[in-house]
């Protein structure tokens, strides 16, 4: 919806980041999670009710497709080392397209 979230990823292992999903920027009590993962060729995005897959994934970033119970894609683009752009893409209840560029910096360790 065009909102500003909180998220922390944490990589896991060499084929799975953890991700949790906070109320705002204390970051205290994570209030959801999923997971990005690299299984047999495929990275996919699950959460509790939706999943979305890579359809495209270089050097310069990856391309997330809607697979079951989502209705937005996403595009997560290399900026540095420590930041990123990720590229939200949806229909209103209008159909109208919307986009929205938030700006992800690495926090901490």
């Amino acid at each position: 919806d065009g909102e500003t979230f909180f998220e922390q990823y944490r990589f896991l292992d060499d084929s799975t980041i953890i991700v949790h999903q906070f109320a705002d920027s204390t970051f205290a009590g994570a209030t959801d999670s999923s997971r990005v993962t690299l299984r047999d060729g495929l990275v996919a995005h699950d959460g509790a009710s939706a999943r979305w897959v890579a359809t495209r994934l270089d050097s310069s970033g990856v391309d997330f497709s809607p697979h079951h119970g989502a209705v937005n894609h996403f595009t997560w683009k290399n900026v540095s080392p420590t930041a990123w752009d990720a590229t939200l893409r949806w229909t209103d209840e209008e159909g109208r397209p919307q986009t929205q560029v938030f700006a992800l910096h690495r926090f901490g360790r």
